[in-house]
């Protein structure tokens, strides 16, 4: 994926935060930007990006799409998914390892993707 200011701002956050990795959709499933740390597994990734084109499926057929869902994988990380509205609303995943927080940061990266996207 090219580097764009959007990926640049992803990465930065998520190497601050020790997030494994992140990854930004828009609502019809097209990848805005992601990144991850080098030793996330080519599994992990695949995971988070299903969980976001769920996500956007669920735009798609009209159902709500607000707020933020979480779950947590069988190594105990926690996936966070979360909706952010925006010129081009999207949802945003985190994979965040066991034992970190992750509220401010999450909030953090949606901040920063609303002033990069443009809001509504």
């Amino acid at each position: 994926m090219p580097e764009t200011r959007l990926g640049v701002a992803l990465e930065d956050i998520r190497a601050q935060s020790g997030f494994e990795a992140a990854l930004l959709i828009d609502r019809t499933g097209s990848v805005l930007a992601s990144t991850h740390a080098p030793e996330s597994s080519p599994e992990s990734l695949e995971v988070l990006l299903q969980v976001a084109l769920h996500a956007a499926g669920r735009a798609e057929s009209g159902k709500s799409v607000a707020g933020e869902s979480e779950f947590f994988d069988w190594e105990s990380r926690r996936v966070v998914c979360r909706w952010f509205q925006a010129r081009k609303p999207g949802v945003l995943v985190v994979l965040v390892p066991k034992g970190k927080s992750y509220k401010w940061a999450v909030n953090r990266l949606v901040r920063e993707l609303q002033r990069l996207i443009g809001t509504a």
